[in-house]
């Protein structure tokens, strides 16, 4: 019975649109207020069950390097996201197959959300970010990642 559960679980890790190494297009990514970041590539694999942990690393628009490490744990309840300026802790909600909503709080409150979309052919994921940075700026991206693997 675990043998067949563990089979099931790694079934539907390697079915899910998400997982898998994302690279940014920033020529087709849009970001207000600028400058975008140089790179970023992000990391979304099965971390436990149906949960999976996303790790994100940017050279941001300056050349500074960046990690971000957040947990998705599909019950919208916040967990920590260490390495962001922005928030310190975030929550995911799982909508459909190719689809998530998150929260990113600081201090208990909200500061950003978003909502990841991932294409049917599961070739492209699409990330609108809208809220306040860590300067209290407006901010609203379109982030554009292209799977790599």
């Amino acid at each position: 019975l675990v043998a067949r559960h563990h089979q099931r679980q790694v079934g539907v890790a390697q079915s899910d649109p998400f997982s898998g190494v994302w690279q940014l297009n920033v020529a087709k990514s849009k970001y207000r207020p600028g400058p975008p970041p140089k790179s970023a590539t992000m990391y979304l694999y099965e971390a436990e069950g149906e949960s999976r942990k996303n790790s994100t690393v940017t050279i941001d628009g300056t050349g500074i390097p960046r990690a971000v490490v957040g947990i998705h744990i599909y019950d919208d309840q916040p967990r920590p996201a260490p390495g962001s300026q922005d928030y310190d802790s975030s929550a995911y909600r799982r909508v459909d197959a190719y689809t998530i909503n998150a929260r990113y709080l600081k201090a208990g409150n909200v500061v950003q959300t978003a909502a990841w979309s991932v294409s049917q052919d599961g070739k492209t994921l699409i990330m609108t970010v809208t809220g306040v940075n860590a300067n209290g700026r407006q901010i609203n991206q379109t982030r554009i990642y292209e799977k790599q693997q």
